[in-house]
């Protein structure tokens, strides 16, 4: 399967800044790591998901598994195998492909939503962003999926 990764997760399984709960954590955390050895992460050429990861999370890998998934992503981000590196339409910008009807959800998103557009990608995937569940009928409108990892949003 191919997966947008919201930067929420990886920040939900390091538990640093934010509310998650312990078992919010451990349910991030697994993602994550079946993920690394299962799935294909997209990531768009112009590093907007990567930029949204570095913001909060340790290129180390240390200490939580959301830093882990960053330090995979990083080494992996060249192989296509694991992580696929997602064109810009020709002459611009990735964020160019956020339907109009997309343009009033929260701007700090449209990145992903384009990644998976542009990527095909199966699903986008929330640990902690209400966001995605309030909007959850104009995305799938536009034929977008959402895998919401914890039950509380």
């Amino acid at each position: 399967m191919k997966y947008v990764v919201d930067s929420n997760v990886p920040i939900v399984a390091n538990g640093r800044d934010t509310h998650a709960t312990a078992e919010d954590q451990l349910s991030a955390a697994r993602f994550l790591r079946d993920v690394m050895s299962t799935g294909v992460v997209l990531e768009d050429t112009e590093d907007l998901a990567l930029a949204a990861y570095k913001v909060q999370l340790n290129f180390s890998g240390q200490p939580g598994m959301g830093d882990q998934f960053l330090e995979w992503f990083i080494r992996e981000r060249w192989s296509d195998n694991l992580v696929r590196r997602v064109s810009n339409p020709r002459g611009g910008s990735i964020l160019q492909l956020l339907p109009a009807s997309l343009a009033s959800f929260d701007p700090d998103d449209h990145k992903w939503i384009c990644i998976y557009l542009a990527g095909e990608a199966d699903v986008i995937v929330n640990a902690s962003d209400s966001d995605w569940v309030n909007g959850r009928v104009r995305l799938q409108a536009e034929g977008i999926n959402v895998l919401e990892l914890l039950a509380g949003n």
